[in-house]
C-alpha cells in the first residue's frame, strides 16, 4: 500500500480502480483495517491500487472527500468517488464494496 499526502493525492489516483484507506496515527482501530486493506490488495492486485493517507499529515485530500471519521475507505472508478465506508468493518463489507462497485 502506498503512502500519500496532500501533495502527491490527486497524482496518484488513476485510472481504473483505486481504493484510499484514510487513518490517523492515533485511531487504535485504524490498524486493523490497515491488515484488512492490505490482504485485499495482496489478493487482488494488480486489479486495483491501493493508497494510505494520514490525515494528520493529509487534512486537504480527506476534507475535500468529506472524510469526517477514522478509519475511512474510500472507493475510486476513474478518478471519481463513488463510496465511503466509515468505522471498522467487517472484512467482507470492504470487499463487498469492491464487488459491487465492479472494481474487482
Amino acid at each position: 500500500m502506498t503512502e500519500q499526502n496532500d501533495q502527491t493525492f490527486n497524482t496518484t489516483k488513476k485510472q481504473g480502480s483505486t481504493l484510499v484507506f484514510f487513518y490517523t496515527k492515533w485511531c487504535c482501530l485504524c490498524p486493523g483495517v490497515d491488515e484488512i486493506i492490505a490482504e485485499m490488495e495482496q489478493a487482488a492486485s494488480p486489479k486495483f491500487c491501493c493508497i494510505k493517507v494520514d490525515f494528520d499529515q493529509s487534512p486537504i485530500a480527506a476534507k475535500k472527500y468529506g472524510i469526517w471519521g477514522f478509519p475511512a475507505v474510500a472507493y475510486f472508478k476513474d478518478e471519481e468517488l463513488v463510496d465511503i465506508l466509515f468505522g471498522v468493518q467487517p472484512s467482507k463489507n470492504y470487499k463487498e464494496a469492491l464487488q459491487n462497485l465492479a472494481l474487482i
